[in-house]
């Protein structure tokens, strides 16, 4: 296996390591121009505010004269579309990211089904339709999760939780796009998918915990560093161990299906 892994990882890392920063590429212009709109329309609102607060208590005085009103009436038109950019940023931003990730991932987790990378195809339409139909049903769940436990936990009990389900819906989740290749649609991907990952949870799990374990010592080695080389460095290598991470559980769920 490991012979298989080492050979998988040469012949395939510069196009796997191509489509991860094209991934992370696309997500960071996204997530950046994405909060910088939203942080700006924000900021608007924000100075608006004070100005309506006066023009309203004049209101109340009835000490309001032609041009209050036209600007009042200004005012409150510019906050009413600032306020609706920023709920169409609210739900265009993540689900831009959601879409990059499913095209991106995609690709590269089918790509890992495959003998050798080819180009030519690249894109399997009904791989791709059952990949977006799991990543949906997870992500949904997940979102669920979020929006109870935020409103029944206290936020240090809420990190906690949605911390640990978020792993464990993550690992089966990762272990559907491993099997997914070799079964046929959604549902029967997500039940496979659910039944390998516990009943191979001994071999599995250190897959996993080795992966984290790297991730996080490099992210506390950044930690200790300005110089952005050494940041450029520690980035390479996390796209790297990302990449291993899933040579290397694909390769092993060759061996329990």
């Amino acid at each position: 296996m490991i012979n298989n892994i080492i050979k998988k990882f040469k012949e395939n890392v510069s196009w796997l390591f191509l489509i991860e920063l094209l991934y992370l590429s696309f997500s960071f212009l996204i997530g950046f121009f994405g909060y910088k709109e939203i942080r700006s329309r924000l900021d608007l609102v924000n100075t608006l505010g004070p100005k309506l607060n006066e023009i309203a208590a004049r209101l109340q005085g009835q000490d309001l004269v032609a041009s209050d009103v036209v600007e009042l009436s200004n005012q409150l038109a510019n906050v009413e579309t600032n306020v609706q950019t920023l709920k169409l940023l609210v739900i265009l931003v993540p689900l831009g990211l959601f879409l990059v990730y499913l095209f991106f991932q995609g690709i590269s987790w089918y790509t890992l089904s495959k003998a050798r990378f080819d180009v030519k195809k690249l894109m399997d339409r009904k791989y791709l339709l059952s990949f977006f139909g799991i990543s949906l049903i997870y992500f949904v769940i997940l979102y669920s999760f979020w929006y109870l436990l935020f409103s029944a936990l206290s936020l240090n009990t809420f990190f906690l939780a949605i911390t640990l389900i978020t792993l464990i819906l993550f690992y089966f989740l990762f272990v559907s796009y491993g099997i997914l290749p070799r079964n046929e649609g959604i549902f029967t991907s997500l039940k496979k998918g659910i039944s390998i990952g516990f009943s191979n949870v001994a071999r599995l799990i250190p897959i996993f915990l080795g992966f984290f374990i790297i991730m996080f010592v490099l992210l506390f080695l950044a930690t200790s560093f300005t110089n952005i080389i050494i940041y450029i460095i520690i980035g390479i290598f996390l796209v790297l161990i990302w990449i291993l991470f899933k040579i290397t559980l694909t390769e092993r769920l060759k061996k329990l299906i």
